[in-house]
């Protein structure tokens, strides 16, 4: 295997002494959001000490964990098909690099040569191909080897693209990633407005979805719907800010979150197609005030949201963050949470009446009569210590008619149970004379046949012994 150096100039390119000290020294701090939050800077030094990791990361030498590129090297654009093929194969020869990025270099035909050579790689935990690249449905095909191959990568971010990579692209990659450990995906700034999603064949552990930039529109929703309808679904952010989203679409998200207990931060910032009607099922939701048993069975997990700034001063916008709010101070406590919602909204006469305006429901005004009457004391003791006694007396008076009506109902029941259990105790203690009878009889008949029994013998002895006696 033929070494890289500084003086190599058929595949590999490089700058020479004099034009080193053109080069200043780059800082990039583009990957803020890791999974771990942390916040890394890394430099990124001449083109002679690019080099000089690049030969390090080729001994595989374990201090080499991260390699930057921007594509102020003349070395890199210059470098053939062949040149990209072997590039690969040297950091694939790395066991202990982590980290890859690079900055508007690739196109269909480059990118081809350049993950052959990377397919073997195992290492790398975080891809980044970020800016001006102009990558096709070709380029993403000749990604798939590597992508099925990298057991270790947690990160895969494709920002910036020239081309739309059409949904083709993006659902093979979808695919492609199926049985990998990735963690998070971001794929930005493509104009992608749908996509195939196969749910049988989507990411295991994916817990970020970042498609920030496309266009995006209802039938891109009822793609990324999927992923959260799954039975384990596993996505924790979604990231769908400046897209094409409307009320339809958004009302196709809120519907398949009804059932997600996975999704605790969804964006939706600058998506101009969704209106305050759009914000409805998003706030039934988070607190659907339809009823009681509704309400507890709304979502509890969604704890973070952002959407148009339009949206800011509105009250349907104030009673999300309500709720969100609630949901977020309880997240290890689902059932304390629609408690919460339920007191904080249901048994709050004002509370209920608003939210059933935004909502639009039909308010009732009689919560109470959802309650057992054993749960009276209770539910009233609490209405009266967070909404003080005019509003446990309100509660009461709106209700009282129902409650009696369903107390007394209650009562004619319990009645009518005690008497069928009277019945029921005389019938089995009448089977249970009856068996003692029916068991007598038995005894008396049996005890009869055996002195019948006994008579015939002493009988048949008698005259035995008279014949004995005449002989």
């Amino acid at each position: 295997m033929s070494s890289i150096s500084g003086e190599e100039s058929s595949d590999y390119h490089s700058s020479s002494e004099e034009d080193e000290e053109s080069y200043n020294e780059s800082i990039y701090d583009h990957d803020r959001n890791s999974l771990d939050g942390s916040y890394v800077v890394y430099m990124v030094g001449t083109e002679r000490n690019f080099l000089s990791d690049l030969i390090s990361m080729r001994a595989n030498d374990q201090n080499v964990k991260t390699l930057v590129i921007d594509d102020s090297f003349d070395w890199i654009q210059n470098l053939t098909n062949e040149g990209w093929e072997r590039f690969g194969r040297d950091i694939s020869n790395s066991s202990y690099l982590r980290k890859l990025v690079l900055f508007n270099y690739f196109d269909d035909d480059n990118i081809t040569p350049f993950f052959r050579g990377l397919t073997r790689s195992s290492s790398i935990r975080r891809l980044s191909l970020y800016d001006e690249n102009y990558i096709c449905f070709n380029g993403i095909q000749s990604m798939v080897p590597f992508l099925q191959n990298a057991s270790n990568l947690l990160e895969l971010n494709i920002t910036g693209n020239k081309n739309n990579i059409i949904a083709e692209g993006f659902s093979l990659l979808f695919r492609a990633l199926s049985d990998s450990p990735i963690k998070k995906i971001t794929f930005n700034n493509f104009d992608m407005d749908s996509f195939e999603i196969d749910d049988t064949s989507v990411p295991n552990n994916l817990v970020i979805l970042d498609l920030n930039g496309n266009k995006i529109n209802a039938d891109g929703c009822r793609q990324i719907a999927k992923l959260l309808r799954r039975e384990n679904a596993t996505l924790k952010e979604l990231h769908l800010g400046h897209n094409q989203i409307d009320d339809e679409g958004i009302s196709i998200l809120a519907n398949a979150l009804r059932t997600n207990t996975s999704l605790s931060l969804m964006n939706l910032q600058d998506n101009e197609g969704i209106m305050i009607e759009g914000m409805k099922p998003v706030l039934k939701l988070l607190n659907d005030i339809s009823s009681i048993k509704a309400t507890l069975q709304s979502n509890h997990t969604l704890f973070s949201m952002t959407f148009n700034d339009s949206f800011e001063n509105t009250d349907i916008a104030t009673e999300i963050r309500r709720v969100l709010q609630i949901n977020g101070d309880n997240l290890d406590n689902p059932d304390m949470t629609g408690k919460l919602k339920v007191i904080h909204t249901q048994l709050d006469s004002k509370q209920r009446a608003e939210m059933c305006r935004l909502q639009g429901v039909q308010n009732s005004g009689k919560p109470l009569t959802e309650f057992g009457p054993l749960l009276l004391p209770e539910v009233l003791e609490i209405v009266g210590k967070h909404h003080g006694l005019s509003e446990c007396y309100e509660s009461f008076r709106t209700c009282v008619a129902d409650l009696w009506t369903i107390i007394d109902r209650k009562e004619v029941l319990r009645q009518q149970k005690a008497e069928l259990a009277i019945e029921l105790d005389a019938l089995v203690a009448k089977r249970r004379e009856v068996e003692t009878q029916m068991s007598n009889i038995e005894m008396e008949i049996d005890l009869m046949e055996q002195t019948e029994l006994s008579q015939h013998a002493a009988c048949d002895g008698s005259h035995k012994s008279k014949r004995q006696k005449i002989s």
